[in-house]
């Protein structure tokens, strides 16, 4: 699995699921408020396993959370945008297993959880191997992949 097949898919279910555009960036500035939303998702087969995680800044959440329902932002709350978020990442790893491993591979997905970080986790986040940095609208978003 390349690099750029995960950057890709990421990409594209951002711009499909969230009607936003992301831009691939080597060294994106942390969020200026520093709250964000971390999310995970494992995935598992007969063959294979894995874990997917994005991490973006809370007031995108809450802008994707928007776009999806098509309302204002002002009437998306911090909890909507994280349900929103767990959604968006419950997407990536649906089409990217299903790139990755063929349509025909039955995969079991964990419920998406999600924690809030700080300035100094999202550094630390940026920072792990195998992180795909971009920006979204003009903010730092942080995706990973493992896969075992």
């Amino acid at each position: 699995m390349s690099n750029e097949t995960f950057q890709q898919v990421v990409m594209e279910v951002m711009e499909r699921f969230a009607f936003m555009f992301g831009e691939e960036s080597d060294a994106p500035a942390p969020d200026a408020n520093g709250d964000y939303l971390h999310a995970s998702i494992s995935f598992q087969s007969e063959t294979a396993k894995g874990e997917l995680r994005l991490t973006v800044p809370l007031s995108l959440g809450t802008d994707i959370a928007a776009n999806v329902l098509g309302v204002d932002p002002s009437e998306a709350t911090p909890a909507i945008g994280e349900d929103a978020v767990k959604e968006l990442l419950n997407i990536i790893c649906g089409d990217l297993t299903a790139r990755m491993f063929g349509k025909a591979e039955v995969f079991r997905l964990t419920v998406p959880t999600l924690t809030r970080l700080d300035t100094k986790q999202w550094k630390a986040c940026s920072e792990a191997e195998g992180t795909f940095r971009l920006l979204v609208e003009g903010r730092p978003v942080l995706a990973s992949l493992a896969v075992k």
